[in-house]
């Protein structure tokens, strides 16, 4: 007997009922218990009776479609049919789809969940026949995945030795009947992917044996009974892409073998109810696409065997729990298009086996957490379209599974990281819209989608990758993506040496980007030397094959400041007085500053 779950995607398709057939339409004369379909009809009334009943059942069932079941060839031929027990009856009627359930990631997309189908072969295209109900040692019927029309017989409620029923993927409309409720010994109930309407009858709260109960991808309405609460053996609670209307019911916390519940893409609305941190054994949890309130439940960082949730697409508000970064199983998240507010948790840090952060399209603000750079197998990370501000962790660079990096549309400021260069397996980036400055690491140009030509930035070619300047020395160490620097000088002739040219050529330029020629060209070096005509100088730096360029301005800034009453001198009055020289002298080229300060008392 198989042991999948059906899953699938709603197909909405106008139906028309099959008319049916009478019983035996196919002319036979002879009936079940002449030899032909049941040996020793004497010793097995109960399969005689299971052959007629098939056989009334036929024509309607199959619709176009062609059954071979006939008074002439024995039952054990008969597709779809398995006979068993002592004496024999039919078991088994197994005229559907095998599915296996899949969870896969699309890109750029939310948790999908997918199916892989084994067909027997026959796509019947009739109605299910009330003569089914007759069949009353049936366990295990299956006609998934037909092109089945009208609606669910009452009658099948009678069958209370079925484990499982599966209906799904056909064309049934209707109600659910709430007889269904009689089905005591059922494990599976799986009516997915029809068009199915009304609301859940509540009697499918008393199949106390049920283990998946699956009615996603109908037009259902009405509320989620709150008596589904008492399935204590249920395992896989599925009602996604319904009408769904009403609050989650907090009974479903009372599952306490539950381990997929999805209840996306309904109209769900009001809190999460926080009982469902006691869920202990849920393995996947999606309520995403409803209009779900309030806050997200702390509770829910109680679930520890947790391996994705989904909460996109509400309008939950506050903070996100600190307590998530207690779900060390979890690797999807997904918080995305909301109203959350407040900071990132640096905690999320702790998820070592996260593989998606969906957090876009909320109202986060503050820094992105450098903890989130040690999460090593991060594939893709999104916090687009929120309030994040300061700049862009290098520690981003150590995600080096990270396939989707999107931080377009915050307030993030200071230069894009170099160390993101060093994401090799990177496929999508986006920055944009931002407040960011410098220039682009050329490496991220191999990126395959990305954004960086909207932020006007230039590409940093590292042309120049150490420099001395002697007499006097670099303040701070040299770094390419730096736009200032601050050099202590000695007298007015400065010797520039790089320490590693990438055979790039240099040439000295005054404000107005006029050729200045070497001050020695016989000494090692590139030799300039300040005068009262000559306050700043640039020097550009053109790569070996001419493609690309950057221009470093110096500057002798010769600045008399004296000391106030009390022997101080007013710091800020001098670095106002070197942001004003700038501001009139140099442009925004990358500005190597030398600065030289007379101080008297």
């Amino acid at each position: 007997m198989p042991s999948a779950v059906t899953v699938g995607v709603l197909v909405l398709v106008a139906t028309l009922l099959a008319p049916v057939q009478p019983a035996f339409a196919q002319g036979e004369a002879d009936s079940c218990d002449d030899g032909g379909a049941v040996a020793d009809a004497a010793n097995n009334p109960g399969l005689v009776s299971d052959c007629e009943s098939l056989l009334a059942a036929r024509d309607a069932l199959a619709g176009t479609a062609t059954l071979n079941w006939s008074v002439s060839r024995p039952m054990a031929e008969w597709t779809g049919v398995t006979l068993a027990q002592t004496p024999l009856r039919v078991t088994e009627l197994d005229l559907g789809e095998d599915v296996e359930t899949a969870f896969i990631i699309s890109e750029f997309d939310e948790y999908r969940m997918s199916e892989e189908r084994s067909f027997h072969g026959i796509e019947l295209t009739g109605v299910i026949p009330k003569e089914l109900a007759q069949l009353d040692n049936l366990q295990y019927l299956n006609l998934a995945g037909n092109r089945l029309t009208g609606g669910i017989p009452p009658e099948l409620g009678s069958l209370s030795k079925l484990t499982r029923i599966d209906l799904g993927d056909n064309l049934l409309t209707g109600r659910i009947p709430p007889e269904l409720g009689g089905l005591v010994n059922v494990q599976v109930l799986d009516l997915g992917q029809n068009v199915l309407t009304g609301e859940i009858p509540r009697e499918l709260g008393r199949l106390a044996n049920l283990r998946r109960l699956l009615l996603f991808g109908n037009l259902l309405n009405g509320e989620i009974p709150e008596e589904l609460g008492g399935l204590a053996n249920l395992e896989t609670l599925s009602l996604w892409d319904n009408r769904l209307i009403g609050e989650i019911p907090e009974e479903l916390g009372k599952l306490a073998n539950l381990r997929l519940l999805a209840l996306f893409q309904n109209q769900l609305s009001g809190e999460i109810p926080a009982q469902l941190g006691g869920l202990a054994n849920l393995d996947g949890l999606s309520l995403r696409s409803n209009q779900l309130t309030g806050e997200i439940p702390a509770e829910l960082g109680n679930l520890v065997d947790l391996r994705w949730m989904s909460l996109t697409e509400n309008q939950l508000t506050g903070k996100i729990p600190a307590e998530l970064g207690n779900l060390a199983g979890l690797w999807w998240l997904s918080l995305s298009d909301n109203q959350l507010s407040g900071r990132v948790p640096e905690e999320l840090g702790r998820l070592s086996n996260l593989q998606v952060l969906l957090l876009a399209g909320n109202q986060l603000n503050g820094q992105i957490p450098e903890t989130l750079g040690g999460l090593a197998g991060l594939e893709e990370l999104h916090l687009a379209d929120n309030q994040l501000s300061g700049e862009i962790p290098a520690g981003l660079g150590m995600l080096s599974n990270l396939r989707v990096l999107d931080l377009s549309k915050n307030l993030l400021t200071g230069h894009i990281p170099s160390e993101l260069g060093n994401l090799t397996q990177l496929g999508w980036l986006y920055v944009s819209e931002n407040q960011l400055s410098g220039c682009i690491p050329p490496s991220l140009r191999d990126v395959g989608n990305n954004d960086l030509s909207e932020l006007g930035l230039p590409h940093c070619d590292v042309l120049l990758s150490g420099l001395t300047i002697n007499p006097g020395s670099l303040i701070q160490q040299f770094d390419p993506y730096q736009t200032e620097y601050t050099v202590a000088t000695g007298r007015s002739r400065i010797t520039l040496i790089p320490a590693n040219d990438h055979n790039a050529s240099f040439e000295f330029l005054d404000e107005n980007d006029g050729a200045v020629p070497d001050a020695d060209e016989a000494s090692r070096g590139h030799q300039v030397e300040f005068s009262a005509d000559l306050p700043s100088i640039k020097i550009k730096v053109t790569s070996a094959d001419g493609r690309a360029h950057h221009t470093y301005a110096i500057a002798d800034l010769r600045i008399r400041y004296d000391a106030d009453e009390d022997g101080l001198i007013d710091r800020d009055e001098v670095v106002e007085a070197i942001k004003d020289y700038f501001a009139e002298r140099i442009s925004r080229d990358e500005t190597i500053a030398v600065i030289k300060l007379y101080f008297s008392s």
